[in-house]
């Protein structure tokens, strides 16, 4: 047996089993240069509600559009090492939160990746309620009352997978957002 092959049934050995499409952790992550990032578990009805891939929804045809997406998106970057990209619409009930949260779920199952997923939609932050997690406080809170970012951060308990919120509804957010 190869010494690649006998590190890998080694590391198998020793990791607990997890889900292939998703999953769920209630341990604290830590990040480089971040402390202890708060983890609120998603919840398992929401994610069936709102088809996203995490346990236990499990749909393999949206799975694979989906990592084909991620694979073309790899492949228009690769060049110029873009690590950003923004999801928009110009209108309501399009799918943003939908498209954003199973991409960046399927971008975070790759070994080399983690995933930051900033729910920056002023008019209708939804990235939480997709999850099933009440609303938190996030970057309008950061840009308001300062408060650093590391302690916005949250792991919804699928591995790789962080999220900032818009935070808590504030009045003139945009604004907020185009200012200084």
């Amino acid at each position: 047996m190869s010494k690649i092959k006998e590190a890998l049934k080694k590391a198998g050995q020793e990791r607990p089993e997890k889900d292939p499409v998703g999953t769920k952790t209630t341990e604290p992550v830590r990040v480089s240069g971040f402390p202890s990032i708060r983890t609120i578990d998603y919840s398992e009805a929401a994610v069936v509600q709102h088809k996203i891939l995490a346990h236990p929804f499990i749909d393999n045809d949206l799975n694979e559009r989906f990592k084909l997406l991620r694979a073309k998106i790899v492949a228009e970057t690769q060049q110029t090492d873009d690590r950003s990209f923004l999801i928009t619409s110009t209108q309501n009930m399009e799918g943003k939160t939908f498209c954003a949260l199973n991409l960046a779920i399927t971008f975070a199952r790759e070994v080399d990746h983690k995933v930051l997923l900033v729910d920056i939609n002023v008019k209708n932050p939804s990235v939480l309620k997709y999850l099933g997690i009440d609303e938190q406080p996030g970057l309008m809170d950061c840009m308001h009352d300062n408060v650093p970012l590391s302690e916005m951060l949250i792991c919804p308990g699928i591995d790789r997978l962080m999220l900032l919120p818009l935070g808590i509804g504030r009045l003139k957010s945009a604004e907020l957002l185009r200012s200084r």
